[in-house]
């Protein structure tokens, strides 16, 4: 038994100091400058600048083409509407021209485009080798079709990318760019709208409400100041391990002074890219540390040193306390969050949305190159003459012409048709075709151009 209460005082001695000591420091200066890298991880993230996406050029590119290729193929009768595409041609000069009312709002809303591919098919030295590739199909009628079809497509997911890229991809961006500007440099002086404004004017020593209440929690550049700089430069050391040479003092400057300090602490280690992922983690690195080293009597709702409930900037009680948003006691829950904390989740909404609607983009992107290859298929496809009866291997059937001499049997008969005998005697050998005749042209056999009768007798019959 005796053996037993040495051993146990033997282990308890060391711990004894710890009972003794009646309200141990909340965070120690080691634990503090943790602290002022997690914060300052989260500053350094909110000052780089959202990545800006670009369109996608090709998405126009390739519309433009598929649109080119289908007025190319259209009948010479609707391109002259466009013309070269100049003003000459446009709507409210040319609408009176439309022959069918009823379809004058689809020619209105489509008139423009149509003009804007006139325009780029207006022959020119930058457009000369494309015009000489794409010469107008044999297959005019059949080609003008299909690509309608591929055309309203392309039109259709055109107007799909622009639209999502604007309201989903840059909207939310740009969104995404001002929660974190807000997040950053917020002011807890309702006189200045920004920190670093606050910073440059402010004459006042800290006094014990400046980093607690409604005050903490506004802005992490705020907080940084409250974290690390005290009321004097000698309690301002336990962010970097020694003596800031500017404080939160009542001299204007001062408290810039000790920032633009601090900030050049903050600059060091990595830089990283906004992004969802990245901005809540950071953030949720500084929350897990909010009241983690409270001790004793010390309330657990704090960042930074501090020996009781206050962050006055005195000795031992340079912190920032987030009463109004976390709570040390179990039975009194805190509804609110830190309002930089709210801006920043903000943030890494908006750049998830974007993200998705990049991913959107991108195959939307990838279906209008689809459309314009089918389109150049199309074209090359209608770029094919129709096969006749000879490239079928087929023997050609024998034109009337033909058939009239041959029928004849006589001589003098063959003659008088204008044929040709070969045989020695009046029916030795059939009748031909004379190949020095010309052949009969027209609209018929045996009508010329003018729709006349011709001179060469075997197409007459």
């Amino acid at each position: 038994m005796a053996r037993t209460v040495a051993t146990l005082i033997r282990l308890l001695l060391p711990l004894l100091p710890q009972f003794l000591t009646p309200a141990a420091a909340a965070t120690a200066e080691a634990e503090q400058m943790v602290e002022f890298k997690a914060l300052c991880a989260v500053a350094k993230l909110l000052e780089v600048p959202v990545p800006l996406t670009a369109e996608d050029a090709s998405v126009d590119a390739d519309v433009d083409e598929i649109l080119k290729l289908n007025m190319t193929a259209a009948p010479a009768t609707w391109r002259t509407y466009f013309g070269d595409g100049s003003e000459t041609y446009g709507w409210d000069k040319m609408k009176d021209k439309i022959t069918k009312p009823k379809d004058a709002t689809h020619w209105q809303d489509n008139w423009q485009r149509w003009l804007d591919t006139a325009k780029m098919l207006k022959p020119n030295p930058d457009n000369k080798q494309w015009l000489e590739d794409h010469p107008p199909p044999p297959n005019q009628k059949v080609a003008a079709a299909q690509l309608t079809v591929i055309a309203q497509k392309a039109i259709e997911l055109q107007s799909k990318y622009k639209t999502d890229f604007a309201n989903k991809i840059k909207a939310k961006e740009s969104e995404a760019q001002t929660a974190m500007i807000q997040a950053l440099t917020a002011s807890a002086q309702r006189t200045q709208k920004t920190f670093d404004a606050f910073a440059a004017a402010n004459q006042q020593e800290r006094t014990d409400g400046d980093c607690s209440g409604d005050k903490a929690g506004q802005g992490v550049l705020y907080d940084l100041a409250c974290l690390c700089l005290a009321a004097t430069t000698a309690n301002s050391k336990y962010c970097v391990g020694q003596p800031t040479t500017a404080a939160w003092e009542g001299t204007a400057g001062k408290l810039k002074q000790g920032m633009d300090e601090l900030k050049k602490h903050c600059s060091q280690g990595l830089t990283v890219k906004p992004s969802a992922h990245s901005l809540t983690t950071a953030a949720a690195a500084v929350e897990q540390l909010i009241g983690r080293f409270g001790k004793a009597t010390v309330l657990g709702d704090k960042l930074g040193k501090s020996d009781t409930a206050a962050c006055s900037g005195e000795a031992d009680k340079v912190c920032v306390k987030y009463d109004e948003y976390y709570s040390s006691a179990a039975a009194s829950t805190k509804n609110k969050k830190i309002p930089w904390l709210v801006q920043v989740e903000k943030a890494a909404a908006a750049l998830q949305t974007a993200d998705a609607a990049k991913t959107e983009a991108l195959a939307t992107a990838n279906s209008i190159a689809n459309l314009k290859a089918g389109a150049e298929a199309v074209y090359a496809a209608a770029q094919i003459s129709p096969p006749n009866a000879a490239n079928n291997g087929e023997t050609p059937a024998p034109n009337k012409a033909t058939v009239d001499c041959t029928n004849i049997k006589t001589n003098t008969t063959c003659r008088e048709k204008g044929c040709k005998w070969e045989g020695k005697t009046e029916a030795d050998s059939p009748c031909v075709v004379d190949g020095s005749q010309p052949a009969a042209t027209g609209k018929k056999a045996n009508e010329g151009a003018a729709g006349t009768a011709t001179t060469s007798g075997c197409a007459r019959h």
